[in-house]
């Protein structure tokens, strides 16, 4: 058995994944929420 614990799907203990900066750097201004349109208010809403 693996020697990690495990609660509720986590591993206890482990630090949250953080991408570099060069990867965080590529990320556009603009989320996909906007693109998409998620969160706006108008007919059939």
């Amino acid at each position: 058995m693996p020697e990690k614990n495990i609660v509720a799907g986590k591993a206890v203990g482990a630090t949250p994944f953080e991408p570099k900066a060069e990867q965080m750097a590529l990320w556009p201004d603009i989320s996909g929420n906007v693109i998409n349109g998620q969160g706006e208010r108008g007919e059939g809403f």
